[in-house]
């Protein structure tokens, strides 16, 4: 513990350590700001250290170990004031060179006190210095409560030369050099900064306060970062969300060993905006949601429209394609052609774009501070299942669909009993067809409003359409033509049929044959020969003209049809166990005395009789096996009568109910016989 007696007013202006008042026979302690007077007692710990700025300016470093102190009583006209020294943690030369000029100050103050001529060291002559050397300077007495202030840099020393006539006061200086170097980096996309830099000429512990400013001069304060031992300090993770966008002014402040401040600045970006959002489209032909088979052949491919005129070289595109399982991240640098295009295209791989594919396309701007845009998409499902299926190289579907205008003569011409309510029957395609998919049909060129195709109508596999009245004109042709095509617009090849419309024939021909009988086309195997089989045939001639009927195809002669009514009847016996069974195709041509025909095909399926009804039983099937229904022995004695029992009595039944007569092949040279009943 050090006493000193303060001998002006001053102020402290820093502490470093304890510093305590006594006054009056009591302590109190002291604080930074407080102010003091001449005959203050100033306690101060070991190793303490103030700083102190006098009533003039002057400012002062005061030490609180053996060699700091103030006269107690300063006498103006006899020497100045002991010098403090700021030396503890100094390089051993710069120390060396202090202790040299305490000598040096103690010899000239002797002289001083003893009214003796001046012995000046010898380079305290001349004006300029040496450099890396110490220089001594006469200066005016003033009477300050230091004999002389030091400072150091510890790579080299700066002389100076100051000369005045007046011997009585002599200070020596050698000044401390101090330096402050900051970098502040922001992290726009946390809103954090990191703050790092060196000091020399700074005390270690020396606390840095930094202001942080934006453009609109709001500010954040971070205070009391330690100095390390080697000068630098850092501070991290700042939050800098109060901040508005724009340039960052980072001021950093710091007290150095010569008790001046000294002072830093810095400066980067925050950037907080994102980019603006891009649009991306699949380039589908007709941007409908699909890619059918004739889109993956011509090629696929994205446009990814930017926006935004702020983008830099340097940004970054992302693009995330998705299909099906499959996902590929591109990261594309913003190049000067693209901010001058704002547009990118990217490619789709058509070897994964399989059938019921989903494809996603998603895009994000990124910028050089990590900011990213709104993510944006487009998607699209594949679909390559062609309605009618492949096409060969002429575009042909293997499956497309048929038409057939449905004359009552098939002439291709039209008169005027076949345009009444003329019809056409359009056959679908089985190969690619779905339900939802839809039937397009032209009619002289005007396409009619698609139907859409059902279960029913696969079921059935034909559709009939109604020719509209005002498509058939007299002397022009009619032209009917269909194709299938499905939501993705993949299609079919066309079917198409044709007729000439031709009024002035007065002869009409015979109408379509029909079927007038409404049961079920179909005959049991145990059918009569003649009897129906649910198929009456029956075609009538406009003109009045007769009609007779004849079979172009009868089943190989298992069915026949009267010629006049039209009726078609059994004409054979029905085995279905022998090669009778299921449906049999027949042809029915009816021919009018005016010399047109009509042509229609009847399906008749042959049924099984089983027995499983009463009566029912298959009239075909064969006798069971003999047997003796006689338990006797079938034996006779030599002195039996003609007619006595052999014991042997032979039965045999017919499934069907048939009756069952017996004869002997082979009566034993005529020794017996049988009843035939």
């Amino acid at each position: 513990m050090n006493t000193i007696v303060t001998t002006h007013n001053a102020q402290i202006k820093a502490i470093i350590g304890e510093l305590k008042l006594l006054k009056n026979n009591t302590t109190s302690e002291l604080k930074v700001g407080d102010e003091i007077v001449a005959g203050d007692n100033l306690i101060l710990t070991k190793n303490a250290k103030i700083t102190v700025q006098y009533s003039d300016g002057r400012i002062a470093i005061l030490n609180g170990d053996e060699v700091s102190q103030f006269a107690a009583d300063l006498d103006e006209e006899k020497t100045a004031e002991t010098l403090a020294f700021y030396d503890n943690e100094l390089p051993d030369e710069v120390e060396d060179v202090i202790d040299g000029i305490d000598d040096e100050i103690s010899a000239i103050q002797s002289q001083i006190e003893n009214d003796e001529e001046l012995d000046l060291p010898d380079t305290a002559a001349g004006t300029t210095s040496a450099g890396g050397g110490i220089s001594f300077s006469s200066v005016a007495r003033t009477n300050d409560e230091t004999l002389a202030n030091t400072a150091f840099v510890s790579d080299s020393f700066t002389p100076t030369g100051i000369v005045n006539d007046n011997p009585e006061a002599i200070v020596s200086a050698i000044e401390i050099t101090s330096s402050l170097e900051a970098t502040l980096t922001i992290d726009s996309l946390n809103q954090t900064s990191n703050i790092i830099g060196t000091t020399t000429g700074v005390i270690e512990n020396s606390l840095i306060s930094i202001t942080l400013i934006d453009s609109e001069g709001n500010e954040i304060v971070i205070n009391n970062i330690p100095v390390a031992a080697d000068g630098s300090f850092s501070v991290s993770d700042i939050d800098i969300s109060t901040l508005s966008d724009g340039t960052i002014n980072a001021v950093v402040n710091v007290i150095d060993v010569n008790n001046q401040p000294v002072q830093a600045q810095s400066t980067d970006d925050l950037d907080t905006t994102p980019p603006s959002q891009a649009n991306v489209v699949i380039n589908d032909s007709n941007n409908d949601g699909f890619i059918n088979l004739a889109e993956k052949a011509a090629g696929v491919d994205a446009t990814i429209s930017l926006n935004d005129p702020n983008l830099t070289i340097g940004d970054t595109v992302e693009v995330v394609i998705t299909i099906g399982n499959t996902v590929t991240i591109t990261n594309i640098s913003i190049t000067q052609n693209i901010i001058d295009n704002q547009s990118i295209s990217v490619a789709i791989d058509d070897a994964l774009l399989n059938d019921n594919a989903q494809v996603t396309v998603s895009t994000t701007i990124i910028d050089d501070k990590g900011n990213r845009s709104e993510t944006v998409q487009d998607s699209a499902v594949v679909d390559i299942n062609v309605p009618g299926g492949a096409q060969d190289q002429n575009g042909q579907s293997i499956d497309a669909p048929t038409v057939q205008i449905n004359e009552q003569i098939d002439d291709d011409i039209i008169d005027g009993n076949e345009a009444t309510n003329l019809d056409a029957r359009i056959n679908i395609p089985q190969e690619g067809i779905e339900v939802g998919d839809s039937l397009v049909i032209t009619i002289n060129g005007t396409e009619q409003p698609p139907i859409e195709i059902t279960q029913e109508i696969i079921d059935n596999g034909f559709i009939t359409i109604v020719i509209p009245p005002a498509e058939i004109v007299d002397g022009q042709s009619i032209n009917v033509t269909a194709k299938v095509t499905d939501e993705a617009g993949n299609s079919s090849s066309d079917g198409s049929d044709s007729a000439q419309v031709d009024f002035s024939d007065n002869n009409n021909s015979i109408g379509l044959v029909t079927d007038v009988d409404n049961t079920a086309n179909t005959v049991s195997e145990n059918a009569n020969i003649g009897d129906s089989t649910g198929v009456h045939a029956d075609a009538t001639d406009a003109d009045g003209d007769d009609v007779s009927y004849t079979l172009s195809d009868n089943a190989d002669g298992r069915f026949a049809i009267d010629a006049t009514t039209g009726e078609i009847t059994v004409a054979k016996e029905l085995d279905f166990d022998n090669g009778d069974a299921g449906d049999h195709v027949v042809t029915v041509v009816a021919l009018s005395t005016d010399g047109s025909s009509s042509v229609k095909d009847f399906t008749i399926s042959v049924t099984d009789a089983d027995g499983t009804a009463p009566g029912g039983g298959d009239t075909d099937n064969d006798i069971g096996p003999v047997t003796d229904v006689d338990n006797t022995a079938n034996t006779v004695s030599e002195n039996a009568n003609i007619g006595d029992s052999t014991g042997v009595h032979a039965d045999a039944t017919d499934a069907d109910g048939d009756d069952v007569s017996y004869t002997l092949s082979d009566n034993a040279d005529g020794r017996f016989a049988i009843d035939a009943t």
